[in-house]
């Protein structure tokens, strides 16, 4: 069965506020993390890179309005402003890499979050020098490797065409083809497994990322609890000193 966007109708209004409201919060945002956090050192940066991350993400989203036609492997673009197949896909390949920069971006600030709540080589990995902005570069780029390069092997392969291919998968989209853009792949393993397997080890980070920040809240509410245990025992104990306090001097 086809997948069929039913609110593709209120897509340009939906986006349209979202954008809205960023452009209204993200000057405060940036004002409030640049000079009015400085007590928290580097996660400001992490929580300013992903806002920065997820504005341009939404006006990417604003302007290309794209469509996943679930099952088949195309994905199509209706966007605002007219542009060629092959400009829409190269800004459709960019909203994929802000794409995973967005998601990497909440990993690595749960990830500080964590290693903040116990010293030791984790925490300084991240608090103190130059190494841990390298990994992530590394990290990212792998990323990029393993969810774009199926696409640019396919069009290396891919002997029929991209139109051919979207209306072998789609056609009906045969009259729409001249008003829409779109990036359509075979369904052939390489673009199967390659996009999976990066999108899978994303996933994974971000599955380690809420984990690791799930256990902290946990061990947090456990040790306030701990505290507010002892102080309860504490002051028992000093009602029952002013207690036995207070016969002895009677008895005396």
């Amino acid at each position: 069965m086809m997948y069929e966007n039913i609110l593709e109708p209120y897509e340009g209004y939906i986006y349209g506020t979202c954008l809205v409201v960023e452009l209204m919060l993200m000057p405060l945002m940036v004002y409030l993390t640049c000079f009015r956090s400085n007590q928290m050192k580097r996660y400001r940066f992490y929580i300013l890179n992903n806002v920065i991350w997820c504005f341009i993400f939404d006006i990417g989203l604003f302007i290309l309005r794209p469509t996943f036609m679930f099952p088949t492997g195309c994905f199509v673009m209706r966007p605002l402003i007219s542009m060629s197949n092959s400009t829409a896909r190269g800004v459709a390949f960019c909203l994929l890499v802000v794409c995973i920069n967005v998601e990497m971006g909440v990993v690595w600030s749960l990830f500080y979050r964590y290693s903040q709540a116990f010293p030791g080589w984790f925490g300084d990995f991240f608090e103190h020098g130059y190494t841990c902005y390298i990994v992530i570069g590394c990290i990212h780029f792998s990323f990029y490797v393993c969810c774009l390069t199926p696409f640019f092997l396919i069009d290396m392969i891919d002997d029929i065409g991209p139109s051919n291919n979207l209306l072998q998968q789609l056609p009906e989209l045969k009259d729409q083809i001249g008003n829409i853009n779109y990036v359509c792949v075979p369904i052939i393993p390489v673009s199967i497994y390659g996009s999976l397997l990066g999108f899978l080890i994303m996933l994974a980070f971000f599955t380690l990322g809420t984990g690791l920040y799930i256990n902290l809240f946990v061990v947090m509410q456990l040790e306030k609890r701990k505290n507010v245990t002892i102080e309860n025992t504490q002051r028992l104990q000093l009602m029952l000193f002013k207690v036995g306090e207070s016969k002895f001097s009677k008895n005396g």
